[in-house]
């Protein structure tokens, strides 16, 4: 196919799309979040309150620098424009080449989100026997990795030469310049499938891991539930999908693309967060033992002594009656009776998610706080 790849009338302007008004601070918001849920995730392992740095981490982290490279290319192009003035013919090659820099970057961090997933699956059931998950885990990577890959490939083949792409947009060099375009309406279309399936064959396998472990009731839906919400992932997908398809048919193109970038940045920002959810549960524990420490020593000084060994003697000697219940604190060294217990609030304690990395999470929690 000659000519620019957007079917797009070069003399004619296109409508101001209002929903770029609010577009930036809408994707900065999100971004917000992803960033927060990512450094809690890496300071827990940094500072040993939870499982060891690892792969699952690292592909995080480079999606999270690909998503900075996604928000600031969509500031960019939308802070292009002219607020509430029609776009004008001469913007167009600009929109569309930082539009060509959003499609790599985007395959880049949702290659990378996709991969970790799976290390975190991968992790979860690395000490068992059961190799037809692992296989499926594998499967699921090794399709990821190569429609990624593909995407690539064809962003930079799709036209002939390939910064046609956004060159055949300026009048002055499309009129000296020839350009041959694949059509990118059904590539689109299939590259969208492509991500549903890869989405909903991830989805799949914490389902399956769940009937194939014997997990209790409320670990089967912490599991799933945490992952379950990447079903909302992938309805940004086909969203996404949708508008980039109608982008390509030329038929509304400015509202197209914001649209485009509205559940793009909905997809890769929520699929970062759902990533670094299970790290929640650490941060909870914290927490909790924070708030029952200084409890207890609200408790040591309430008896008029700063001997530990005298507070934990007297307590220990009002264990002969019959009434009368233990209460260990980390290490087992402080007891307490069921009349002092009372003046404590009860506190929540979470239950198991059913995720390998979090109950290690766990035991490197206890191991800091009894050193301390």
């Amino acid at each position: 196919m000659e000519g620019n790849p957007f079917h797009l009338d070069l003399n004619s302007s296109q409508p101001w799309p209002p929903e770029a008004a609010w577009l930036t601070t809408y994707a900065g918001t999100w971004f917000a979040a992803a960033t927060v849920m990512v450094m809690q995730r890496l300071l827990l392992r940094t500072f040993k309150y939870g499982s060891p740095l690892g792969l699952d981490d690292a592909l995080i982290f480079c999606s999270w620098l690909a998503s900075i490279a996604l928000f600031v290319e969509s500031a960019i192009a939308v802070g292009s424009l002219d607020q509430g003035v029609p776009v004008q013919p001469s913007k167009f090659e600009f929109i569309f080449f930082m539009l060509w820099l959003i499609e790599g970057t985007f395959v880049i961090s949702q290659c990378c989100i996709k991969l970790a997933v799976l290390a975190i699956l991968n992790r979860f059931i690395k000490d068992t026997a059961n190799t037809r998950i692992r296989y499926a885990i594998y499967g699921a990577a090794t399709l990821t990795a190569t429609y990624s890959l593909a995407m690539i490939i064809v962003g930079f083949t799709a036209c002939q030469p390939f910064y046609g792409f956004w060159r055949s947009l300026d009048r002055n060099w499309a009129a000296h310049h020839s350009v041959r375009c694949i059509s990118k309406t059904t590539m689109m279309l299939v590259a969208g499938i492509l991500a549903v399936v890869s989405d909903l064959y991830t989805i799949a396998i914490p389902w399956a891991i769940s009937r194939s472990f014997g997990l209790s009731k409320r670990q089967t839906l912490a599991l799933n539930t945490v992952f379950m919400v990447g079903l909302i992932v992938t309805a940004a997908s086909c969203m996404r999908t949708y508008y980039l398809y109608c982008l390509y048919l030329g038929n509304n193109l400015s509202h197209d693309v914001v649209s485009a970038l509205i559940w793009a940045t909905v997809e890769i920002q929520l699929a970062i967060i759902c990533a670094c959810l299970p790290s929640l549960r650490v941060v909870y524990r914290l927490i909790v033992q924070t708030r029952l420490s200084d409890r207890v020593r609200q408790l040591y000084y309430s008896h008029g002594t700063r001997d530990p060994h005298v507070l934990t003697s007297s307590m220990a000697s009002m264990t002969t009656a019959p009434t009368e219940t233990t209460w260990s604190i980390q290490s087992g060294i402080l007891h307490q009776d069921s009349r002092t217990l009372s003046k404590l609030e009860e506190t929540p304690i979470s239950h198991e998610l059913g995720l390998r990395e979090v109950d290690n999470d766990d035991r490197a929690l206890q191991r800091h706080l009894g050193h301390e």
